[in-house]
Order: structure tokens, then C-alpha cells, then sequence
């Protein structure tokens, strides 16, 4: 998916970054290139008591990719792809958009039927430039807290993301375990 400014979100079917150029938010940055600022987007979503993790993850033992099993479709609605996923008895739709000239993404979750669901999504903020190699080390923490259902705050020293809840959905957050 591009921006037309040389943006752009990449990655693979089963949500998992297997390359260093793949992001799910990569901007031209005046002066500075191609950054990878939004690497991944860690999903859960929990259906009664159960959670299940829908993003994949590459470890040096190989790929972690919970969520293949609940992929029922994948496909391009024009130029954005859309995911569909049975996860328990409902079910969900994941679209990616970049708005045309702007250095915006968009994650859209559509609960498309079954019992109440919970999404918890951890954001993973990178801010490396593209054609560098993730070195592997736990990157630094970025405080994010929860201004209003439209903004994300990373902090003083981060940009900014911004969320955005478009229509009527069933989709609501988890409780952070850790508190």
C-alpha cells in the first residue's frame, strides 16, 4: 500500500515482517529518506474467555504465526488488502489504507458477526530508516496512553499516531494485564 509521496505499509499475508524494509507505517522523512516508524502492530482479540493472537512474529528459531490457522480470506478490495478472520464463533475483517498524499495509515477492524469481541493491539514504534537491518535488541519503551478515541500519545520526544474508530463496530479494549 502506498501514499503517492513514497510512503509506504508492507509486509506479509500472515501479518508477520520477515524483511527489514517491511512496516506497517514507513514515511518519507524531509531530508532523512524512508523510515520505518510503525514496525508491527502486535493484535489480540478475545471472544468470551479465550484470547487469541492474530499477528505473527520471526524469531531466530523461525516464525511464530498464530493467526494463519484463523485467516479465512485474504484479498485486494482495488488496492487495499483486507483480511478476514474466524476466531472462535466470530468474525473479523482487518483493511490497510494510506491516504493518497498524506503521510497517514489506517488499520480498520470490522466485526462482522458472532458473540462480542475485545481487540487489544500493541503498537511498535521503530523510528529506523528503512534499509537497515532491525538489530534485534528490545527497543527502548514509548509511553503510549490513550487521549480520546482519535489519538495515541507516544510522548514528547515521538511523533504522534493517530487511531481512528470509523462506524459502528463491537470491537472495544482489553484491560492490560500488567495494570
Amino acid at each position: 500500500v502506498t501514499n503517492g509521496l513514497g510512503g509506504y505499509a508492507s509486509g506479509t499475508v500472515a501479518f508477520c515482517n520477515t524483511r527489514r524494509y517491511h512496516g506497517l507505517f514507513v514515511p518519507v522523512l524531509g531530508g532523512k529518506g524512508r523510515a520505518v516508524m510503525l514496525g508491527c502492530l502486535e493484535e489480540e482479540v478475545r471472544v468470551g474467555e479465550s484470547v487469541h493472537r492474530l499477528s505473527g512474529a520471526e524469531h531466530p528459531e523461525g516464525l511464530d504465526l498464530p493467526g494463519l490457522d484463523l485467516l479465512r480470506d485474504f484479498r485486494l478490495e482495488g488496492l487495499l488488502p483486507s483480511w478476514e478472520y474466524a476466531v472462535a464463533e466470530a468474525r473479523l475483517r482487518r483493511t490497510l489504507a494510506m491516504v493518497h498524499g498524506e503521510n497517514t495509515v489506517f488499520t480498520v477492524y470490522r466485526h462482522l458477526g458472532g458473540p462480542p469481541i475485545g481487540l487489544r493491539l500493541r503498537p511498535y514504534p521503530t523510528f529506523r530508516a528503512h534499509d537497515t537491518a532491525p538489530d534485534g535488541a528490545t527497543p527502548s519503551p514509548v509511553a503510549v496512553r490513550l487521549v480520546d478515541l482519535h489519538h495515541l500519545d507516544l510522548g514528547p520526544e515521538h511523533r504522534f499516531l493517530e487511531a481512528d474508530r470509523q462506524g459502528q463496530t463491537d470491537v472495544v479494549a482489553l484491560p492490560d494485564e500488567k495494570g
